[in-house]
């Protein structure tokens, strides 16, 4: 029996520990409020998957698990749901897995933190570019930061499905291509930020957010300069990473010693490879590295 063990986040916890466990699973594939913002076609396929990999083998109830998908992903509704469901459901020591699975981009920075004048983004079906070319509804960094403060005390397991997650967002790019979650409107909208190149290419070093965050692990798609994809050969489509994060828990394809378990590092290498060998088969323009 394949024995799959996070030690960071904890995904699997010994049956005698009493706890209570909150996932919260966002995908959003139909974006309708402006027509800038492009609709994908694997997301809510994600959040089916991650459910299933959660019950199956993460021990997970499913009334211990709420979804926000296409309609119901508004900036108002994932805010809220992560800190009444996620935040005031949980105590410390407890498990919490949120999964996204949708657009994300940069938009110029709001407070003035940031070295690249770039705030990472994350981008909400109810999220539209104003009148004035200001990005709204998106959620920014910032706010997931204060969130996942909140969090601090709980066991932690975050898995991010979107462009440039190195950095916590699926897109900000150049042009859209097959199977690339990218909303070009909000990549002109990026670029026409009082941008220092140098800071740029600093920042994508960068783990961003992430730092000091013992009790959490953070799976992105990829690293912060490069597009996530959507796997075009599988049906019904999915995003790549989250494919193979599910398939690498749930399959003993990632126990690369065959010893059984399969570790945190081991996992990684398997996502590693897995998104190499899509890359050289797609071309992919920058690479793929989560």
């Amino acid at each position: 029996m394949l024995k799959t063990t996070l030690l960071i986040g904890c995904l699997c916890c010994s049956s005698w520990v009493v706890a209570a466990d909150r996932a919260l699973l966002i995908g959003i594939d139909m974006y309708d409020r402006d027509p800038r913002i492009p609709p994908l076609g694997g997301t809510v396929n994600d959040v089916r998957s991650m459910f299933q990999m959660l019950t199956d083998i993460a021990q997970y109830q499913t009334s211990e698990i709420a979804t926000l998908t296409d309609a119901e992903a508004t900036y108002a509704n994932i805010i809220a749901t992560f800190e009444s469901w996620l935040i005031n459901g949980t105590r410390p020591g407890d498990r919490v897995f949120l999964h996204y699975s949708g657009h994300g981009s940069q938009a110029p920075d709001d407070n003035g933190d940031e070295q690249d004048h770039l705030d990472e983004v994350l981008i909400p079906v109810d999220a539209y570019v104003d009148e004035d070319n200001v990005l709204r509804n998106a959620i920014r960094d910032d706010e997931i930061g204060h969130l996942l403060d909140q969090l601090s005390d709980r066991k932690v397991t975050l898995v991010i499905d979107s462009c440039f997650s190195g950095t916590i967002t699926r897109a900000m790019g150049l042009k859209p291509d097959n199977g690339i979650r990218t909303p070009p409107a909000l990549a002109r909208l990026a670029l026409s930020a009082n941008v220092d190149p140098a800071a740029v290419e600093q920042h994508r070093q960068e783990p961003a957010l992430l730092n000091n965050r013992p009790n959490h692990v953070i799976w992105t798609a990829v690293s912060s300069f490069q597009y996530a994809l959507e796997d075009t050969t599988v049906n019904p489509r999915s995003g790549l990473f989250s494919n193979r994060f599910v398939r690498g828990i749930s399959t003993p394809v990632a126990d690369l010693n065959k010893d059984g378990h399969t570790t945190h590092l081991e996992l990684h290498r398997w996502l590693t490879q897995e998104s190499e060998n899509y890359c050289a088969q797609t071309q992919c323009r920058l690479g793929l590295t989560p």
